[in-house]
């Protein structure tokens, strides 16, 4: 998230990102600088960045530490990036070392809020206008509320008429109703969406089961630490599109002829090397035979 620029007269200086990151220990910001000189001329824009984030971060210090600062943080990157000349060879990111301060008190409530607006994002992008959602939208505005939103660890989310989600799984693979009507990976509980990237090009993005279940329970200790296995393994995916979104895409012929239609969604099953995120997040390319 960007930090908004201070302009006018008696401006401070602010850093590039984040309004708000933390490890749930420190509270984290960015500056980001980039470069794609050569040689000599290479060496000397380094420098020049290099001087530029120390600066800032002396100016940002002393102005926090006479609570004069009104975007605190105890760790402060500065990042330069190197374009190589002509687009030859890597990209290179040189990290600064960011002196630290005394940790702020916030540094957890601010991970659990930054964790809990992760999971809204997500569901959201599944399933934008689901109980679950909505009732996850109003948890997150009620804590950032709070001064201690810790109050509401382990309060669950309910649904509109005061019970409960049921989580329980609807099929061998472990998923729940939430992704009853959305695509699901048929020998793995995570569910999400399909998109079209390109004709023919289809890609799921998805999220593990249990992303839902830490939404819902609001364990904030397990939302918190949360870090899923990483890997990418082949899968089979079920691909539902709803009847307007099937007719609005126009897959090619060949791929279209793999739908079938039942109670207003198309479903078709294809494979895909799936990329598991230690976030939870799961996506990768779907293929079919043409």
């Amino acid at each position: 998230t960007p930090i908004p620029e201070m302009r006018g007269r008696g401006a401070l200086p602010t850093f590039d990102y984040v309004e708000g990151a933390s490890d749930g220990t420190n509270v984290i910001q960015l500056e980001t600088k980039g470069t794609a000189s050569e040689g000599d001329n290479l060496i000397q824009s380094i420098r020049t960045h290099k001087k530029s984030i120390a600066e800032k971060k002396v100016q940002i210090r002393g102005k926090q530490h006479a609570n004069a600062y009104p975007y605190p943080a105890n760790l402060r990157y500065g990042t330069i990036t190197i374009l190589p000349a002509f687009g030859k060879g890597p990209v290179r990111c040189l990290l600064t070392d960011p002196p630290s301060d005394d940790p702020g008190e916030n540094a957890k409530n601010l991970r659990l809020l930054k964790r809990q607006s992760f999971l809204l994002a997500w569901l959201r992008l599944i399933a934008p206008r689901s109980e679950v959602v909505t009732a996850l939208s109003n948890r997150l505005r009620a804590l950032h509320l709070l001064d201690n939103p810790r109050e509401l660890d382990g309060v669950n989310l309910v649904r509109g008429n005061g019970e409960e989600f049921d989580l329980m799984p609807v099929d061998d693979y472990g998923h729940s109703r939430f992704f009853q009507t959305r695509s699901t990976v048929t020998n793995g509980p995570a569910g999400g969406i399909t998109l079209m990237l390109d004709e023919g090009l289809l890609f799921f993005l998805g999220v593990r089961e249990d992303l839902l279940g830490l939404a819902v329970k609001q364990d904030f200790g397990a939302i918190a630490s949360y870090r899923a296995e990483v890997g990418s393994t082949p899968k089979t995916v079920e691909v539902v599109f709803s009847a307007g979104r099937f007719r609005y895409l126009r897959l090619p012929r060949t791929l279209a002829e793999r739908f079938h239609e039942a109670g207003g969604y198309y479903r078709a099953t294809l494979e895909g090397l799936l990329h598991y995120s230690p976030a939870g997040l799961v996506f990768g390319d779907l293929s079919f035979e043409a």
